[in-house]
């Protein structure tokens, strides 16, 4: 009686953190000038990314993979090593390292394997800062009730100048303590106001966040109510 032998599943080629959970793999290039004609991506989420960069006019150039950060871990020595996806310089020269991973992925390991803190620094060592974009970001910014959204570029700008921690003899008022709440149950961090809008940073993914609070007086109690924005037609 003869075994029959299964054979092994092929195994594909190792996806990158932008393409597990997230589907199959999606490769190809994004034309735009910013990137020199042809911007490479390796999933659906990092040509959408892309295609936002090349629309957004506060982006002056993008680099895909433009470097790999090495390092060795100060306690057992190991040898440590991360590729973001993307470099953007933007056009006031401020520059920004993206990465793309799923939402579900990123909520099951936000230190990135412990290497997130070591990631933040070797970007803040470059003069630039970091961020993680998921699917919310991404494809859902305009989606629903308008509360949380990307800041744009030209807010970005508004709020460069501004500390976005709160607490410094620099920085503004210190928000109303409701607004610090909403603030912490949405997972952001020093909120600065502008206009109706205020602005703060995501604690998941370090994107500047816009969220809309309108604040009422209550004339019975005295206490401030918030009241969402309205939907957007």
């Amino acid at each position: 009686m003869h075994m029959i032998r299964q054979r092994p599943a092929i195994r594909s080629a190792k996806r990158s953190a932008s393409d597990r959970g997230s589907g199959r793999p999606r490769r190809g290039f994004v034309p735009t000038p910013k990137g020199g004609g042809l911007v490479p991506f390796e999933s659906s989420l990092g040509a959408d990314l892309l295609k936002i960069m090349a629309a957004d006019p506060f982006v002056a150039s993008i680099r895909a993979q433009p470097e790999t950060f090495v390092w060795r871990d100060a306690v057992d020595g190991r040898r440590h090593r991360y590729t973001p996806d993307l470099l953007a310089v933007m056009t006031d020269g401020s520059k920004v390292y993206r990465s793309v991973r799923p939402h579900a992925l990123l909520l099951r390991d936000t230190e990135l394997c412990g290497r997130r803190t070591r990631i933040e620094l070797e970007c803040a060592l470059r003069g630039a800062a970091f961020e993680i974009w998921t699917e919310r970001e991404i494809r859902e910014a305009t989606c629903g009730w308008p509360l949380l959204r990307v800041a744009t570029g030209a807010e970005a700008s508004l709020l460069a100048n501004l500390p976005l921690e709160v607490g410094s003899e620099a920085s503004p008022a210190a928000p109303p303590k409701l607004i610090m709440r909403i603030a912490e149950r949405l997972g952001l961090r020093g909120p600065l106001q502008a206009g109706d809008v205020f602005f703060a940073r995501s604690m998941l993914t370090g994107i500047l966040m816009a969220f809309r609070c309108r604040l009422d007086r209550d004339p019975v109690t005295g206490l401030l109510v918030w009241k969402p924005a309205p939907r957007a037609s």
